[in-house]
């Protein structure tokens, strides 16, 4: 414990350890045993998951990236389709246009919620999840509007 304190008194962050777990790997019962009685963590093993995404020892299989990405396209098609959003990438002339747009989509998803994460983290700041959300559409208007300002293939009329 003194390692975790040591390392708050350098980094300034602090670990919460009503949420913290321990994986052990390759030491002795009596070790493992030892450490949980001297961290008082509850003990966990993989594949666990952080924040809704699986982790394990070893490379996610294909089954657990797609259930992944189904999940992250599920989250996103609710609000598309609440906001119209989902007309406009379906309205983009030609595949070069759609996958633009999707990928703005999917790269300010990511952006806002890894920065949500991290002011979680690192600041102990918890932005609620309908501000990540309300600044990820906030954010694709903008450049989807930006791109249809620079190449007029883009169309906004159902995005206000």
């Amino acid at each position: 414990m003194n390692t975790l304190k040591e390392f708050h008194e350098c980094a300034g962050l602090k670990a919460n350890l009503a949420k913290s777990q321990v994986v052990f790997g390759g030491c002795s019962q009596e070790l493992q045993k030892q450490c949980l009685e001297i961290t008082e963590l509850q003990e966990s093993a993989f594949p666990m998951k952080y924040l809704g995404v699986p982790i394990t020892a070893g490379r996610l299989s294909k089954t657990e990236c797609r259930d992944l990405v189904n999940k992250i396209l599920a989250k996103v098609q609710i609000w598309a389709n609440s906001d119209h959003m989902l007309k406009v990438l379906l309205q983009a002339k030609g595949p070069k246009a759609r996958k633009q747009i999707t990928g703005t989509v999917v790269t300010t998803a990511i952006y806002n919620i890894w920065r949500a994460r991290n002011q979680a983290i690192f600041n102990d700041h918890v932005i609620p999840t309908q501000s990540t959300i309300t600044m990820i559409k906030q954010q694709v208007r903008h450049r989807i509007s930006f791109m249809h300002s620079i190449t007029k293939k883009y169309t906004m009329h159902n995005c206000t």
